[in-house]
């Protein structure tokens, strides 16, 4: 076939859910395009762009792939590619499993708890729960979290796919009601004492909506031998070192290409360690795997656990090239090096931070030296007090859906209001993509985020002037 642009376009906004299909504007719930080439991008976040550097990438690289042999030939180069990327080899003590959001890798923990052990109950402890994917409410329940599967179908969102005797769900939150950064290493202590005979799951989170990371010493000091630990890395913010260091430690790790690296939405992946592998290798067939057929293919899985299932043979092509995507733009950050994508990032924060201080209008949020250097979250102040989440969304639209002067593109894109309580802030993000035009533009850069800092305010203005 011919790999034109629309065909890639399409490819790449397929075999997701609900959330990549546009409304009656040509707008994703997200308020923007996916294929926006007007417009700057200061999220870095589950939404991202399809940009003309992936469209050219792709097309050399999928270019003669007719059959589904050589689609599932590209499944197993892409899985054998992140490895590469994180371990420098694909003789690794992990296996990759691919979900069509990093929302649908949370089932994964799950399954391995019931096949391994299908007469006891889980209990899934997940922290930081309002600073995750919304969806991760219902699929750390394991419930359908979305109305529409990978293969484009109609699915009972809310409904159980895990018979709900079997598994209890205990939410931690991420921030107090001050929005200082709650620590809940007493609450894991208690879950974890108190429940010898129930098969724990616990995901500590290592980088959430505004880079909060749980202290990944707890996995030792409250270990036992009833407790799988999983570690919410989706970020993918970290260094390959951790990564490994974890799974090392028989700790399964999440991670997506469609925020830091900045590959369009969406595109999941779960790093299983051997010891869990180890664990189900005596099963013939993955029963309860099956129960996801909704929500699964075969292709999912790595090559030696697909006999083993009845799911679908159908290989998702959308996530095949959003992973693909994702492998080049980890290949063109690291051509920078270490030392100058570190610089970059500090000098980034820092200006940011003096930058907002400027405004009486924008209050940082509490403990932001704890959280990830590549994230920014701050408060909207208006003339009555600070803007509840209902009142942020609105302004948070009137900012993406709206043309702008003072840029070089029309339109902008920040990190969506993230809600604490009755409470709300916003953020700015830089991911790989934004690093690699900082590096080639310079400090020129930086008077980008200066003028969306100075459109926010811009914003709020019009915003009390129509309430």
């Amino acid at each position: 076939m011919a790999v034109t642009k629309q065909k890639i376009t399409q490819l790449l906004l397929s075999g997701t859910d609900e959330r990549t299909i546009s409304n009656d504007n040509g707008l994703s719930n997200y308020g923007i395009a996916f294929d926006d080439d007007n417009l700057i991008n200061r999220g870095s976040c589950t939404c991202n762009l399809i940009t003309e550097n992936h469209i050219e990438f792709l097309r050399n690289k999928i270019s003669g792939n007719e059959t589904d042999a050589d689609w599932a030939s590209l499944v197993n180069e892409v899985q054998d590619g992140i490895k590469m990327e994180i371990s420098g080899t694909t003789d690794t003590n992990y296996e990759v499993f691919f979900g069509p959001s990093g929302t649908d890798v949370v089932y994964f923990p799950i399954l391995f708890s019931r096949e391994r052990f299908p007469d006891k109950k889980i209990l899934n402890i997940v922290t930081c729960i309002e600073e995750l994917g919304s969806g991760t409410l219902f699929a750390g329940q394991g419930k359908y979290f979305a109305g529409t599967s990978q293969f484009g179908k109609k699915i009972p969102k809310g409904e159980a796919i895990i018979d709900q005797q079997y598994i209890d769900t205990e939410y931690l939150s991420a921030r107090c009601a001050k929005g200082t950064i709650e620590n809940p290493k007493e609450n894991l202590k208690d879950l974890i004492v108190s429940n010898p005979d129930l098969n724990i799951i616990v995901s500590l989170v290592v980088g959430s909506k505004s880079g909060i990371e749980d202290n990944l010493s707890w996995i030792d000091e409250l270990n036992a031998d009833n407790v799988l630990w999983n570690v919410d890395m989706c970020q993918f913010r970290h260094s390959p070192e951790l990564i490994e260091k974890l799974t090392t430690k028989g700790v399964s790790v999440m991670i997506t290409g469609s925020k830091f690296y900045q590959a369009p939405p969406f595109c999941g992946a779960i790093l299983i360690p051997e010891r869990w592998m180890k664990r189900i290798e005596h099963v013939n067939k993955l029963k309860h795997f099956d129960l996801f057929d909704q929500v699964f293919s075969k292709f999912d899985l790595p090559e030696i656990l697909r006999s083993k299932t009845n799911l679908p043979s159908k290989i998702n092509k959308g996530g095949v090239v959003r992973w693909l995507a994702t492998l080049n733009s980890i290949n063109k950050l690291r051509a920078i090096g270490k030392p100058q994508i570190e610089s970059i990032i500090q000098h980034w924060n820092k200006v940011i931070n003096i930058e907002l201080g400027k405004y009486d209008e924008f209050v940082l949020m509490p403990d932001q030296k704890m959280t990830n250097p590549t994230i920014i979250s701050f408060q909207v102040k208006s003339k009555t007090g600070l803007l509840n989440h209902q009142e942020m969304r609105k302004l948070f639209f009137s900012i993406v859906e709206k043309n702008h002067t003072g840029l070089p593109k029309e339109r902008i894109f920040i990190g969506q209001p993230v809600a604490y309580g009755d409470k709300s802030f916003l953020r700015l993000a830089i991911g790989a993509n934004n690093i690699v035009e900082m590096n080639e533009r310079g400090a020129a850069e930086f008077e980008i985020d200066k003028r969306i800092i100075a459109i926010v305010k811009e914003k709020l203005i019009e915003f009390e002037i129509n309430q």
